[in-house]
């Protein structure tokens, strides 16, 4: 009787399991549906791999560095006193659960942090998503701001995610000011609402250097690939390929910061069309894959530390 209860849990779970990797397959067989490898191998013989290597490596390191100040100075001001070399190496060994997804590493580290410090779930979980909102704000309003000059040719749906977002996060900042009852009895929403507007355009403004840090991630490889995309023009296309690739749908965002980067990047490459695509799936296979050894190597050396940090919390 029990078994045939649980029976359809367990199928469903496994489903769940499976469907960010099959839909990461089809992005994938989608993208490379019409390229040829003698231009992928053509592409990867262009990079130098030493100096591609310590590129990789040294925006692996900042990245996290940037993202744990940045994140710093929030969870504090909503959670309290915390050390940097604490939330290190937190953040850290979250780059092993982050490797299924970004979100997933997030959850695994905000979790973390409550066992650690005995703090509140609710103010928690409200933290995280404020460095989230945040974070995703900034990056659209980047690309809202460069949009100015007009949208790229031949991607009109870039526009109209940009309108979708800013509507987006101007009721989240009408919503916040106006501080409907409904919502503010909500015990999961109390710590956003206790942060107000005015706490938000703060936060905003303190997680700039990690999205610098983030857009840098996705423009400086494609240099490495003779892909240069001139400043202003990268502002319009650079972040949406990392807002997209967040996405909790595939796998550290395998398949789908491919298929996006092919869609708003192509153009920028050298050669024929089909060159150009696989120049662009080249780099940013290539990449997704070494930031995810390095961040694989990263964790291992921290999840000892942050389960100690867990035990003596």
């Amino acid at each position: 009787m029990d078994g045939t209860q649980r029976s359809p849990v367990v199928e469903q779970a496994l489903w769940r399991r499976l469907a960010p990797f099959v839909v990461a397959t089809v992005l994938l067989a989608w993208v490379l549906r019409d390229i040829d490898r003698a231009d992928l191998r053509a592409s990867l013989h262009h990079v130098r791999l030493p100096h591609y290597l310590g590129v990789l490596i040294a925006l692996a390191a900042a990245t996290l560095v940037i993202d744990v100040a940045t994140s710093l100075a929030i969870y504090r001001r909503m959670l309290g006193p915390l050390r940097f070399a604490d939330l290190l190496a937190v953040r850290a060994a979250s780059f092993l659960p982050g490797l299924i997804n970004y979100h997933v590493g997030q959850a695994w580290l905000t979790w973390v942090l409550v066992r650690r410090r005995g703090n509140d779930l609710h103010r928690a979980v409200g933290a995280t998503l404020v460095i989230n909102a945040t974070t995703l704000a900034a990056l659209m309003t980047i690309t809202a701001l460069a949009m100015l000059r007009g949208p790229p040719v031949g991607v009109d749906w870039l526009l109209a995610l940009v309108i979708v977002g800013v509507i987006g996060a101007l009721t989240y900042l009408a919503v916040l000011a106006l501080r409907p009852a409904a919502l503010l009895s909500r015990r999961s929403l109390a710590p956003i609402f206790e942060l107000g507007v005015r706490g938000h355009l703060w936060a905003f403004a303190i997680r700039l250097p990690s999205v610098v840090a983030s857009f840098a991630v996705v423009w400086i490889p494609l240099r490495c690939f003779g892909v240069d995309i001139p400043l202003l023009d990268a502002l319009r296309v650079v972040p949406p390929v990392v807002v997209l690739a967040a996405l909790p749908i595939t796998p550290a965002g395998l398949g789908t910061r491919d298929a996006v980067a092919a869609a708003l990047l192509v153009g920028f490459a050298a050669g024929s069309p089909e060159q150009q695509r696989a120049t662009i799936v080249a780099c940013t296979l290539t990449t997704a894959i070494g930031l995810s050894v390095i961040q694989l190597v990263v964790a291992l050396l921290f999840i000892p530390r942050a389960r100690r940090l867990q035990r003596t919390g």
